[in-house]
């Protein structure tokens, strides 16, 4: 028999080895391609969507191109007076940051500097649309020259890719601008100089300085700013004078805001604080707490009483119903319960805002109360209080609640009720409508409800 041969394994040369490593190394590198380019045209349909999905709230509310509309104000006012600033502005403190919704008042506030008066007087003559074509057609064009890196196109678009980003836009917001004007800064030097719209983003504008374009406009926004001299003089006193929704005022002396503390107290129970029998005796009932016992005890009470004065009357009423006492007590117990969580507190008045604070008083808000909405009521005669609806919470079950105050030092703190107080996240308007109160509920986590009453503690229709 003749012998048997066998073939050993080739063993593999350093070419074939060699080539394995450089396939390996141009896959990493074809990912490292498409990675960047797949990450950007995600990010792309992103702000695609949400640019379409804000586009279409803002049209709703008429509010497309809103910011052009106020930089226009502006422009006229410069226009029809030769200032940019109402003379509210100069007088005392004033609302800097206002909401807009509806027509654009004529005394709107600027707080731009002076010079920017020339930019928005402009665009009271020509076009809207170049308001949106100029600067973005200057930053596709200065990122499509610089021809960035593959790897930076993800970090270029996700600031684009956000509600805010898309909401500036749509108004018209000077951010475009101010980002057209880095862009630019970065090719001419000049356009910089147009961050100087907003002062307290100044260092963005050096962006250009090595240019001698720049040094070229600053040299020309100074000589601009030669016949509005009595603006800049007046603008300092535009800005000292402005305060916004953070609370902080400034006057024309100085800056003033509350003293935070390190410290904070909370309120004394106010005891044997008032229960109106009618409006106590509705809750029961809507509640579903009545029967013998129940009309017992509030037989035995005044038009008024007091906790204490409940407990002894309940206490009376199981005593007298001796057979009963064991089917009696839980209802005596959710009589209380809901007397309790209907309760009075005060601060001591030597107590700065900061130093005030809220803690669970109740039985139904010993695992927290939560969501506070406060909204300054003005009543149909005029006279101004404050209302809070929140959620209190005792560990298993949510009770809607609804404070009241005027002078954030009283509080009386009460159960929301009626078949419409369900879930939570209720919040009252600031007015009476048709002589009716009005909230908005949201009772099935997923519909917002407009309901109406004629009591703000009870509710029963949507």
């Amino acid at each position: 028999m003749p012998p048997v041969q066998f073939e050993s394994a080739a063993k593999p040369t350093r070419g074939t080895w060699a080539s394995e490593r450089v396939t390996k190394r141009e896959i990493l590198r074809l990912i490292g391609r498409v990675l960047p380019v797949v990450a950007a045209g995600v990010l792309v349909l992103s702000a695609i969507a949400i640019l379409v999905a804000q586009w279409g709230a803002f049209a709703r509310l008429d509010l497309v191109g809103v910011d052009l509309d106020i930089y226009r104000t502006f422009g006229q006012r410069f226009l029809d007076t030769g200032s940019m600033y109402a003379a509210s502005q100069l007088v005392g403190p004033y609302d800097g940051q206002p909401y807009v919704s509806g027509p654009i008042p004529a005394d709107m506030p600027s707080m731009y500097p002076p010079t920017t008066a020339y930019l928005f007087a402009t665009f009271t003559v020509i076009p809207g649309a170049l308001w949106w074509a100029i600067p973005i057609g200057v930053t596709v064009y200065v990122i499509a020259r610089l021809r960035p890196a593959r790897w930076t196109w993800p970090l270029l678009v996700l600031p684009f890719a956000t509600p805010e980003a898309a909401s500036g836009l749509i108004a018209g917001n000077t951010a475009i601008w101010l980002l057209a004007g880095v862009s630019g800064g970065i090719l001419w030097g000049w356009p910089a100089l147009l961050v100087l719209m907003k002062p307290f983003l100044a260092p963005f504008a050096l962006v250009g300085a090595r240019k001698r374009g720049w040094w070229v406009g600053l040299a020309l926004a100074a000589a601009l700013s030669v016949p509005l001299i009595a603006q800049w003089l007046a603008y300092p006193t535009v800005v000292v004078n402005a305060y916004n929704a953070s609370g902080h005022t400034i006057n024309g002396n100085a800056a003033e805001a509350s003293t935070a503390t390190r410290l904070v107290t909370a309120p004394d129970v106010v005891p044997n604080a008032l229960y109106e029998k009618p409006l106590f005796h509705r809750k029961l009932t809507e509640l579903g707490i009545d029967g013998p016992l129940t009309d017992q005890a509030m037989a035995g009470l005044s038009d008024h009483f007091t906790l204490a004065e409940l407990e002894r009357t309940l206490q009376n009423a199981l005593g007298s119903n001796r057979a009963r006492r064991r089917e009696f007590e839980p209802i005596a117990h959710a009589m209380l319960v809901l007397a309790k969580a209907n309760y009075e507190i005060r601060f001591d008045p030597s107590l700065n805002v900061s130093e005030r604070i809220i803690f669970p008083s109740s039985p139904t808000e010993t695992n927290g109360i939560e969501d506070a909405r406060f909204v300054r009521f003005t009543h149909d005669d005029g006279r101004v209080c404050y209302y809070a609806t929140y959620s209190a919470y005792d560990g298993r079950v949510v009770l809607p609640q609804i404070l009241q105050t005027t002078d954030f030092l009283h509080f009386s703190v009460s159960t929301l009720n009626g078949p419409e107080v369900r879930n939570k996240g209720f919040a009252l308007f600031p007015r009476m409508i048709h002589g009716q109160y009005a909230m908005l509920s949201r009772q099935d986590n997923e519909n917002i409800y407009l309901m109406l009453s004629d009591h703000a503690h009870f509710w029963v229709s949507k």
